[in-house]
């Protein structure tokens, strides 16, 4: 099976809205939300976490992020009164935390509280951001750089960013996101799927 390209291939040329590849994505979204909130012991179903994922354009080395997917609460999806992963799925936007986590060599992850850096959102090249998250009071996120190994060398992918209403145990949190950015049923999906981008480090 011939790999997708991201973005061009995202979406079925004679069905635009064909939902194959966004149903895929969100499922696997929602069972690392699913993850979180048994390990934090919070009650699913609350929209109290959120979850979602941007992968690199194809092709290339830069940091171009193509947003996949998005995992919130039927809670919280009735309040907007639309889908926000729907919305937004293929579509490319420049993000500073994106950029800066994608070309972290370390794969570390990286966090805003964006009760004090919200205007991050709004700086010249990066802005306006839609800020759907934060909308809705997911004021703390964690991203963490999608990572797969090509000839030999890691790759960064994409990323995986969750979001919390209230201050995340990270104890419990990191090595949960960590093993789900390297080793999870998500990568190996994304791996025989798609033609991958993204910075790849010596």
């Amino acid at each position: 099976m011939a790999l997708v390209d991201i973005p061009d291939g995202l979406k079925n040329p004679t069905d635009p809205k064909d939902p194959k590849y966004h149903d895929d994505i969100r499922k696997y979204l929602e069972d690392i939300s699913g993850e979180l909130h048994a390990a934090l012991s919070i009650k699913r179903g609350t929209g109290t976490i959120r979850v979602t994922s941007r992968l690199n354009a194809s092709d290339t080395k830069k940091a171009v992020p193509v947003w996949v997917g998005t995992y919130e609460d039927l809670v919280v999806r009735r309040a907007r009164r639309f889908d926000p992963g729907e919305v937004r799925f293929g579509q490319s936007n420049r993000s500073k935390v994106y950029e800066e986590t994608v070309n972290d060599k370390g794969g570390g992850i990286h966090y805003r509280d964006w009760t004090t850096e919200l205007p991050e959102k709004t700086e010249n090249g990066y802005g306006p951001g839609q800020a759907y998250g934060p909308r809705e009071g997911f004021m703390y996120q964690l991203f963490i750089a999608i990572r797969i190994t090509k000839d030999g060398k890691p790759q960064n992918i994409g990323t995986i960013t969750v979001g919390f209403k209230n201050k995340p145990d990270r104890t419990k949190v990191d090595p949960i996101i960590t093993h789900w950015a390297t080793k999870g049923h998500y990568v190996e999906y994304l791996q025989k799927r798609f033609n991958l981008g993204g910075p790849i480090f010596k």
